[in-house]
């Protein structure tokens, strides 16, 4: 009878494999598990990047979320107006309050009380107009054309220095761009209302000011106009000023106008019955800068996929009359971090660690916007149905350079595809109209033609609001 040897080195590498389970083991039991850190974000409604109801919360948010969850943190979100956005984060110095908002430009001032991840999202910006109250809007195809327009200034928002160029030191914001596409659809002229007449001596001098140059309102500010109007209800008279040209005439009451007023309480508080809307501004310096500017055509500077949704979700009938200039600029948004916390600082650096590493990886990253835009177009898509009898759903490839369907280019698309609305029949839009053959303008969303970048036209009866 033999017996075998073990071989001494398979015995010890057997002892080092065992050892190095039950090290393991015991280093599993001893460390505690790994949890995820919960982290308040702040931003506001600006569809199609950021917004409560979106899918994902908006395309700028799933980046985000993206990156925090890499972080270890758990995202809670609020949307909020943008001025209490900034304010609020501003203020804040916990760990458990707010940490950051987004997406904002990089300013000078902002700098000064925030820290600025690299870019989140590069957003394409365009100059919108209405060619029935601005016809000259097709000529701008530089920011030097904008000298010749009023740019429409949103409250909470802050201008880079090419766009700042255009704007009074003190413009009369709007609320929001759902008021903005409302000032630009409407045709109503500004007035100023002071406690006393505006001396032609204070125009002349206003006129040779660097602002009123800066602006080209040199020639604009000599033709202003002030009269004596007395109100129903008011206990004085007020002057009315506003600019003289060949079109607008002497007024005859405030209703219909777009109101200036003074910051110092000198305008009767009964005439906030019969002002439609309110500009106030510091000094009358500031006021008549800002009536002259008002004499100006308006343009919208937005976010070309944000004014896009704005117009289709609010105003559908405008879709066709809302023109979009030639003149267009990429921003980086960014990440807000507030300085009033010390702990935002290595924050910020590793956001910016794991958002570089992120887009490092270009075609991750731009899978990664896409699936953004796609899952909020799916959640607004329309299904595409054919007629009674019929399988198929007969296309034309629509040329928005003349705005018309090119009936030489057919397609056909399978039942039950979906599609986001571009533009709306008139058929759905105004009473009692009568068409033969109303088309919608539609991008497709899924099957083959879905990856073309183009629009298709096809009849309005294949619409199916889901």
């Amino acid at each position: 009878m033999t017996t075998s040897r073990v071989n001494p080195m398979i015995m010890i590498s057997l002892l080092l494999a065992l050892l190095l389970v039950f090290v393991s083991i015991y280093l599993s039991v001893i460390q505690p598990v790994k949890t995820s850190k919960p982290i308040k974000i702040v931003s506001g409604e600006w569809a199609p990047f950021t917004g409560e109801n979106l899918a994902n919360n908006g395309i700028a948010t799933l980046i985000v979320s993206s990156v925090l969850e890499q972080m270890g943190y758990v995202p809670s979100y609020e949307f909020i107006p943008w001025p209490l956005a900034q304010s609020r984060a501003e203020s804040s110095q916990r760990n458990d309050n707010i940490r950051a908002i987004y997406p904002y430009i990089k300013t000078t001032e902002r700098e000064k009380r925030f820290y600025f991840s690299e870019g989140i999202v590069n957003i394409a910006f365009g100059i919108f107009y209405n060619p029935e109250n601005n016809p000259d809007g097709v000529n701008i195809t530089s920011h030097q054309s904008l000298s010749k327009h009023q740019i429409l200034a949103f409250e909470g928002y802050e201008y880079d220095a090419e766009i700042a160029l255009h704007l009074p030191d003190q413009p009369c914001y709007l609320k929001d761009t759902v008021e903005g596409f409302e000032r630009l659809i409407a045709r109503k002229e500004t007035l100023l209302l002071t406690p006393r007449a505006i001396p032609l001596e204070t125009l002349n001098l206003l006129a040779s000011s660097e602002s009123a140059k800066r602006l080209k309102l040199s020639n604009i500010l000599p033709s202003i106009q002030t009269q004596q109007m007395y109100i129903n209800g008011a206990v004085k008279p007020v002057y009315v000023s506003w600019v003289k040209n060949s079109e607008n005439q002497q007024p005859l009451s405030l209703k219909g106008y777009h109101v200036i007023t003074l910051g110092d309480g000198s305008t009767n508080e009964q005439l906030k019955s019969v002002i439609d809307s309110k500009c106030t501004q510091d000094t009358i310096d500031d006021a008549l800068i800002a009536l002259a500017q008002a004499s100006k055509p308006a343009v919208l500077l937005e976010a070309q996929k944000v004014a896009e949704n704005t117009i289709l979700q609010r105003f559908p009938e405008q879709a066709n009359v809302i023109k979009r200039a030639e003149y267009s600029r990429y921003i980086e948004h960014r990440m807000m971090f507030p300085k009033n916390n010390p702990n935002n600082l290595d924050l910020r650096d590793e956001f910016d660690e794991i958002l570089l590493r992120l887009k490092s990886n270009k075609d991750a990253f731009s899978s990664l916007i896409r699936k953004a835009n796609n899952d909020i177009e799916l959640a607004q898509a329309i299904s595409l149905l054919p007629g009674k009898g019929e399988f198929l759903i007969e296309a034309f490839r629509f040329d928005s350079k003349t705005d018309s369907c090119v009936a030489s280019e057919r397609f056909m698309l399978p039942r039950g595809s979906k599609a986001k609305i571009n533009q709306w029949s008139n058929i759905f839009l105004k009473p009692n109209h009568e068409d033969e053959s109303p088309m919608v303008i539609v991008k497709l969303l899924n099957g083959p033609l879905s990856a073309k970048s183009v629009n298709f036209c096809v009849n309005a009866q294949s619409v199916k609001i889901n």
